[in-house]
């Protein structure tokens, strides 16, 4: 699991033992929450084995793109724990790409009230196992299409929804597949 909050407690240890240079702990601790508050694009690619993106709430207020490819074990981008009365807002975050992610189950667990009012461009390929985007979504009022496959646009009234009808579509594929794709015959010579 990546673990935001262990930026700024790297940070704090290197210090201690002198691997940081600078004026104190508190100025390690300071730039390792700066490099994730002005961080306006994440690409996280090729982690096989990360499960989730933890400890987010530090920062990533600046994001505009998330880019997450090719990790064979995520299962949520973020992960979110207990429940919550302020909404989260990814506010700046404009495009998502999600690829080649065949764990993946949701965009964001947690009973949060989820927020991406500047979400205009998401690009969906190879998900199989992902039902939902995040069950506390609260809308992606410039979202009016997915991408999948780079060619092909899918729109179902809401991310959610449409999240859903792919996963389904996925599971009629899966049921309706001749059956000596998964299981050949084999002959005997």
């Amino acid at each position: 699991m990546i673990c935001l909050r262990r930026v700024v407690r790297s940070a704090l240890e290197r210090e201690e033992v002198g691997e940081v240079g600078g004026e104190g702990s508190s100025v390690a601790a300071a730039a390792a929450v700066d490099r994730w508050l002005g961080l306006n694009r994440l690409d996280l690619e090729e982690l096989p084995l990360e499960r989730s993106v933890r400890g987010w709430g530090l920062g990533l207020r600046d994001l505009e793109q998330l880019i997450v490819e090719g990790c064979n074990s995520m299962e949520k981008i973020f992960e979110l724990e207990g429940e919550g009365r302020t909404p989260i807002s990814l506010s700046q975050l404009e495009y998502v790409e999600l690829s080649d992610l065949p764990s993946l189950l949701m965009f964001c667990s947690g009973k949060y009230d989820f927020e991406l009012p500047s979400l205009d461009t998401l690009h969906l390929e190879k998900c199989p196992k992902m039902h939902t985007f995040s069950s506390g979504l609260k809308g992606t009022p410039k979202l009016k299409t997915i991408e999948v496959k780079w060619y092909e646009e899918v729109w179902k009234g809401d991310l959610n929804s449409t999240i859903h009808d792919l996963f389904q579509e996925e599971v009629r594929t899966i049921i309706d597949a001749p059956k000596d794709i998964f299981f050949p015959k084999h002959t005997r010579t």
